[in-house]
């Protein structure tokens, strides 16, 4: 368990009288200028524990002309603003913070998805002010889930793309407020490749949002949305440039491989994170104004991964496989027993796909095999899970106090359960494993407690 709560107490600074007056106007105008570069997120943006640190930066301005070009121009090759790391862009709803507690990082796959209602977004660059919370170093992002907040109608939408999936189906509705000042908004978005770009990969994903607003006369508002992206995609890795070379594809995937001629990859990404927020507005008077969201999500974060115990390394890219660890091909020559074991390991990667892959047959034979005997599983497929349970309430009162100055007072209470740990997936044909330190057995019996994991 770990608890955090922030006390922040945010402006006591003047900001020019065309902010003070006119923010909600220039909030609405800036929601409705924005273009698709400033909601539409990129794989390489979407964020998973093994490479959140090099996740782009998501920060537009349609004001800002470096801010407009640098974040979609360069996001393909994971351009971070102003150098920082993702953890240093903090990211809102409502005026609540979404960022994770513990990496201080925010998930952009959570929003994955829902384009038509991330459009609502009020930004912050750097040492910019703004009315909802303490501004970060590499800026602030605050999307209004608000129903009455959506563009108004029905939209349809139909696209194919060549990238992590090849289908997209999006359907939303937003009623807008009727005259009883109810709104309702809602859409779901389906995604879907049999394979990606890269080969070996697939893409199932499903998003979904609805929200409902009641406003009254006496100055009140009360929202509530909730939304979600439950995923399952396979993941594609990097090699060595000697497996491109031998594969002769810049694209080469060592995650995947053939079983029983179909493919099959190692790892697989489970994410789910659904959300909800419920957001009390309160204008006191014109020039006053309370905003307090209430935001609790649970996380569901599952990665597979091939391992292996008491056995050779089965990744196809392992070193020890390759033709460059048996023979130098740039100072040796071609005569003697290290030259014949290169030119058989370079037969073996170039006579077919299928030798440069994971041999997942032969993996289920070697466990079947030891199974046999009586041993423990040679080849497994492992899970890892983060799950996360996170509540948070913050309020933020914003004061007009004349006409050349705004203050905001505001205060953040948030609460956070993390939970890693690790789980079998697939014994891959084995009847049994024990989970023991295998490297502690040549010092220590295998009655011992330096045998046993705590």
């Amino acid at each position: 368990m770990q608890n955090k709560v922030k006390i922040a107490v945010m402006a006591l600074c003047y900001t020019p009288i065309a902010l003070a007056q006119n923010t909600n106007n220039t909030e609405q105008k800036q929601a409705q200028g924005l273009d698709e570069q400033a909601f539409t997120f990129t794989e390489a943006q979407l964020g998973e524990d093994e490479n959140m640190s090099q996740n782009v930066t998501i920060l537009n301005s349609s004001t800002n002309l470096f801010a407009s070009q640098a974040g979609y121009l360069f996001s393909p090759m994971r351009y971070r603003y102003r150098a920082l790391n993702q953890k240093y862009n903090q990211v809102y709803a409502n005026g609540a913070p979404l960022n994770d507690m513990e990496s201080g990082q925010f998930r952009f796959s959570n929003v994955g998805g829902l384009n038509r209602f991330t459009r609502n977004v009020e930004f912050a660059l750097p040492f910019e002010s703004n009315n909802f919370g303490l501004n970060s170093l590499a800026g602030s992002n605050n999307y209004d889930f608000r129903a009455g907040a959506m563009q108004e109608g029905h939209f349809v939408s139909i696209a194919a793309a060549n990238r992590n999936y090849t289908a997209r189906g999006m359907y939303t509705y937003a009623s807008g407020f009727n005259p009883r000042g109810w709104a309702f908004a809602g859409g779901v978005t389906y995604r879907w490749a049999k394979q990606g770009y890269v080969e070996g990969t697939f893409y199932n994903s499903l998003s979904y949002f609805f929200g409902v607003q009641k406003m009254w006369k006496n100055g009140h508002s009360l929202s509530f949305s909730t939304w979600g992206n439950p995923t399952e995609r396979a993941s594609q890795g990097a090699s060595t440039d000697e497996m491109y070379w031998l594969a002769n594809d810049n694209q080469y995937n060592p995650y995947w491989g053939y079983q029983n001629g179909h493919k099959r990859n190692s790892r697989v990404i489970n994410d789910f994170a659904p959300s909800a927020i419920l957001t009390w507005d309160w204008n006191i008077d014109n020039n006053t104004k309370l905003v307090t969201s209430l935001f609790g999500k649970y996380s569901m974060y599952k990665g597979t991964r091939l391992n292996y115990n008491n056995s050779e390394n089965p990744q196809p890219d392992y070193w020890k496989a390759l033709p460059s660890s048996y023979y130098d091909v740039w100072g040796g020559n071609n005569i003697g027993n290290d030259y014949n074991q290169w030119l058989s390991a370079y037969n073996f990667f170039t006579l077919s796909k299928a030798n440069r892959q994971i041999n997942w047959d032969k993996l289920y034979y070697a466990n079947q095999s030891a199974a046999a005997t009586g041993q423990d599983a040679l080849y497994y497929v492992e899970a890892k899970h983060n799950d996360a349970f996170n509540m948070t309430l913050a309020s933020t009162l914003t004061k007009h106090d004349t006409k050349h100055s705004v203050w905001n007072l505001g205060i953040i209470g948030q609460t956070n359960n993390d939970r890693h740990y690790k789980t079998m997936d697939d014994l891959l044909g084995a009847t049994s494993f024990h989970n023991v330190n295998s490297y502690a057995l040549g010092n220590y019996s295998a009655l011992s407690d330096q045998y046993q994991y705590d």
